[in-house]
């Protein structure tokens, strides 16, 4: 869609009416007067209905993640409320085909450095006889696991240099996967001689 429509301000929302659409107006508003490249609109109010203790957990979760992966970013990289410029539209990479595109979304404006702020906006519950797709644990295993994938694309020497250490860590002490040590009082076995099998 951002390849296909041409536009210098893009608005992208869920449709699931839990977003208040006249916020809209004042994430454009802080794109043009702030002169940045993505406003996210961070997701406040609408209790337990609207926002459950799980999905609250989650996205502190993995905003804690990203910041340890990519340096200091957002406080709701899950928000599905942002409001993008004609530059970040086009030169997004959009890879993620569900849940993880808004932290696609996120890491894309980190990884570029690009000037970003977060504006609170109204959340609320979903419409009555509606159904979310989001499914906790499913989507939550692809969001991380893209996390780690973009790591390891955008910041290889990162990535690796820390597997790297861990294995050696664990390799190294006694009780770890190369912690297996022989005693040296044990004698060693006697080579066994070949023998000559029937059908050989």
């Amino acid at each position: 869609m951002f390849a296909d429509v041409e536009a210098d301000i893009y608005v992208l929302a869920d449709g699931d009416a839990t977003y208040d659409a006249s916020a809209a107006g004042r994430l454009i508003k802080a794109l043009i007067e702030e002169n940045v490249d993505l406003v996210v609109g961070v997701r406040d109010g609408g209790g337990e209905d609207a926002y459950r203790r799980g999905h609250r957990f989650g996205n502190a979760l993995f905003n804690h993640v990203v910041r340890r992966f990519f340096g200091e970013g957002f406080t709701d990289i899950l928000s599905g409320y942002r409001v993008f410029s004609r530059r970040f539209a086009k030169s997004f990479p959009a890879a993620s085909i569900g849940f993880e595109i808004e932290t696609e979304l996120s890491i894309h404006a980190l990884d570029l450095r690009l000037p970003t702020v977060e504006i609170a906006v109204p959340y609320g519950s979903r419409p009555e006889n509606s159904q979310s797709k989001l499914r906790t644990l499913r989507d939550g295993v692809r969001i991380l696991g893209k996390m780690i994938l973009m790591h390891k694309a955008l910041k290889p020497l990162q990535f690796f240099g820390t597997l790297a250490a861990g294995l050696g860590l664990a390799g190294g002490h006694p009780g770890g996967a190369g912690g297996l040590h022989l005693r040296k009082d044990r004698p060693r076995p006697r080579a066994c001689r070949p023998r000559c099998w029937p059908w050989a």
